[in-house]
């Protein structure tokens, strides 16, 4: 397995774990007005600052792990890296389209700041598979 493709998977779950106990958070306190109001805002941030502490880490581990593996990218993958980008930046563009039509319809802010973290997690999610994928079965070259 290449070191990118090790970085997808250690980005691809660290995202999702993160996003996961805020959702759990949030679905708990959904009921709650407070929650609502201003309660979502701590959690949310803790879990984006979690997900990135734990890419980091994951990365560094994997840099300690085999460091001649880092930095070793070829022109697969970068071809991968582009195509996962292309694929993830699809579902961020839907979000952000979502988000937008939600502050036009004057949602509360909970809903819109969870529609667009909503976006990055499934945008990022997205990305890593489908890098993982392309490593697995390759992508097709046009």
């Amino acid at each position: 397995m290449s070191f990118e493709e090790k970085m997808a998977w250690v980005t691809g779950t660290a995202v999702a774990i993160c996003w996961g106990w805020y959702a759990t958070i949030a679905a708990m306190n959904l009921s709650s007005p407070d929650f609502i109001e201003s309660g979502y805002i701590k959690p949310i941030v803790v879990s984006v600052v979690a997900s990135i502490i734990i890419i980091i880490a994951g990365i560094i581990t994997l840099v300690v792990m085999s460091p001649k593996e880092a930095g070793e990218a070829d022109e697969r993958d970068r071809d991968i890296e582009r195509f996962g980008n292309y694929v993830g930046q699809f579902a961020l563009s839907t979000a952000a389209l979502g988000a937008l039509a939600l502050a036009l319809a004057r949602f509360d802010h909970f809903w819109i700041a969870n529609l667009i973290y909503l976006g990055l997690v499934l945008s990022e999610v997205v990305t890593s598979i489908a890098r993982i994928v392309a490593y697995r079965y390759s992508i097709h070259q046009w």
